[in-house]
């Protein structure tokens, strides 16, 4: 194995810890709201390692079809983490985290798709990877300068539909 491909491996490793971080303080959030904070960090490393290790491929002159699939891949696979720790964060029904996580793959499937048909991937509009990323980090560093800190721990509850939600949200279940 040489030096490149040892890199890309780390840089691959490295993105699914991220991701796997992120998805567990998602999880974890519905005990402890401030993991709300902290996991959107762990997203935006999992964004710099996908970059990373595709950028690494193109300043080497080794880009192919078949490492444009194996690029793709870590990163559908983190995907999927991370949504599947929103979904059983408590915060929403995981119907919905589960289906975020489909059509993110989805999204990823019909991009590949048309590159096997011979059409040019184009990563473009107003969140796409290059303009995006700075947006990206502007709307979560607003987010989390919103966020009030707490100093008594956030009392969590079953709602009526046995979802997971702050006790100051949703009223108690009547008896």
């Amino acid at each position: 194995m040489n030096a490149r491909t040892r890199f890309v491996v780390g840089v691959v490793v490295c993105l699914v810890l991220a991701a796997a971080t992120a998805a567990f303080c998602f999880w974890q959030s519905g005990n402890r709201p401030a993991f709300l904070l902290v996991a959107p960090l762990f997203c935006y490393l999992r964004l710099w390692f996908n970059m990373l290790d595709g950028m690494v491929a193109l300043a080497s002159g080794k880009a192919s079809w078949r490492g444009e699939i194996l690029n793709d891949l870590p990163d559908r696979v983190s995907d999927v983490i991370i949504f599947a720790g929103v979904a059983h964060s408590g915060w929403l029904n995981p119907f919905f985290g589960y289906w975020a996580a489909i059509f993110a793959l989805l999204t990823a499937y019909v991009g590949l798709f048309g590159q096997a048909v011979g059409v040019q991937r184009e990563f473009s509009g107003v969140m796409s990877k290059p303009p995006g990323s700075p947006r990206l980090s502007r709307i979560g560093t607003a987010s989390c300068s919103r966020v009030k800190t707490r100093t008594e721990p956030l009392a969590v509850t079953r709602s009526r539909s046995g979802m997971r939600c702050p006790s100051s949200v949703c009223p108690s279940p009547r008896s």
